[in-house]
């Protein structure tokens, strides 16, 4: 049980540092975009900066994610990077309802669930050693 729910977290992981890159590129990059441009109006003058610090710490967040679990040093942090991105994935809600974006509500409870999920189970399921 122990082994699948490992590989079973070890994809959770995978996944999510992933997503993370790539929020973190559309968010930090791609901020010229029709879509995004609407976004950044309706939020206001600090949304650029806003969005620029959120993709700088969804980077830090997807090497916590993997880095540590895959060295095998300092494991604690990827709970601790799952439990950050959680919570980013949280307060991101009600940000993207200001801007009309509903389809990414849904992702921001999706992830916020998977994120949950991986900070418990490395932390009370399958802990790295």
């Amino acid at each position: 049980m122990a082994i699948k729910m490992n590989t079973i977290l070890w994809i959770f992981q995978i996944l999510l540092a992933i997503k993370a890159i790539s929020i973190a590129v559309t968010h930090g990059i791609n901020q010229h975009k029709p879509t995004m441009k609407d976004a950044i109006e309706r939020q206001g003058e600090s949304a650029r900066r806003r969005l620029k610090i959120t993709a700088v710490c969804l980077l830090v967040v997807s090497v916590g994610i993997i880095l540590p679990a895959g060295i095998g040093k300092f494991v604690w942090v990827t709970t601790i990077a799952a439990v950050v991105f959680a919570l980013m994935a949280l307060i991101s809600i009600p940000l993207h309802m200001k801007c009309h974006d509903k389809p990414k509500l849904i992702v921001g409870l999706i992830l916020f669930l998977m994120n949950a999920f991986l900070a418990y189970g490395r932390w009370m399921i399958a802990p790295l050693q």
